[in-house]
């Protein structure tokens, strides 16, 4: 929801948006899809990374690299 309200300065060309892919959350996802095309639509440059393959999310990578 917070995306929605996202303002960002006119300088930010490139927007990378941390997809999470641990579980089926149906509305996350469309959220990160409108985030993106509203994104674009403001003429800014817009990538979906996404964590490796067997991670949920960007956390579950951190935390496997963690001592």
């Amino acid at each position: 929801a917070i995306m929605a309200r996202l303002i960002l300065p006119s300088a930010i060309s490139t927007v990378i948006l941390a997809a999470d892919e641990d579980g089926d959350n149906a509305a996350a996802a469309e959220l990160g899809t409108r985030a993106a095309e509203r994104f674009a639509r403001e003429g800014r440059a817009v990538r979906i990374a996404r964590p490796p393959q067997g991670d949920g999310d960007f956390n579950d990578t951190l935390k496997k690299a963690a001592p």
